[in-house]
């Protein structure tokens, strides 16, 4: 009887899951259910979608993660900090193909820096509206332990966003594909820096 309750809690379970695999119903990352939201991204002429629940990454823990002078210029990350998105917004213009010539030298910095960082996949790609983009993942380290690392140089219309993801190296197969598709979702408009509106606050 034991062994049938087990059954039926699994089926159970994952109908539960079905439910939830696009942007739009929310995803399971693990047995997390992460829900999203469009957001206008600071400092940037972007807004894409990103986990409601993640926040602002707190100063002191930037400090360390990122300790750069040309370090991202916003960064949220989940409550303990372990997976988190950074942007920096670079006045460029790309033309076609450049992204990719761009990719390989982020690649070879990083490189010089840590000559056993092993590029994993790398690829050229377009966002849902168009944008030419480049990515690349790679294992890394951070302050909790090792990572894994996404790598996102999208053009825009007359700015290059570097757009990064990280998180635990033992969470990958629960994020990797989240963050794949969340970076699709990256729009373009000119007023955001304008306005300087945004829905984050510290």
């Amino acid at each position: 009887m034991e062994y049938f309750d087990e059954e039926i809690l699994e089926r159970k379970w994952q109908t539960e899951r079905q439910k939830h695999t696009t942007i739009e119903t929310g995803m399971y990352a693990g047995d997390e259910l992460i829900l999203f939201e469009n957001m206008d991204i600071p400092h940037t002429t972007v807004n894409m979608y990103l986990p409601t629940s993640f926040t602002i990454l707190p100063e002191n823990v930037r400090e360390i993660k990122y300790p750069s002078r040309n370090g991202p210029d916003f960064i949220v990350s989940n409550e303990n900090t372990t997976v988190s998105f950074a942007f920096k917004q670079l006045e460029m213009r790309i033309t076609k193909g450049g992204t990719k010539e761009l990719g390989l030298q982020s690649q070879q910095v990083l490189k010089n820096l840590n000559s056993g960082i092993r590029i994993r996949e790398q690829r050229i790609w377009e966002t849902d509206e168009g944008n030419e983009a480049y990515w690349y993942e790679y294992n890394g380290h951070q302050i909790d332990g090792q990572s894994y690392n996404q790598v996102h140089l999208i053009a825009l219309k007359q700015h290059l966003l570097y757009a990064a993801f990280s998180c635990l190296k033992e969470d990958k197969s629960n994020w990797k594909e989240i963050a794949k598709k969340l970076f699709y979702t990256v729009k373009e408009d000119a007023n955001l820096l304008k306005n300087n509106s945004n829905v984050w606050s510290d």
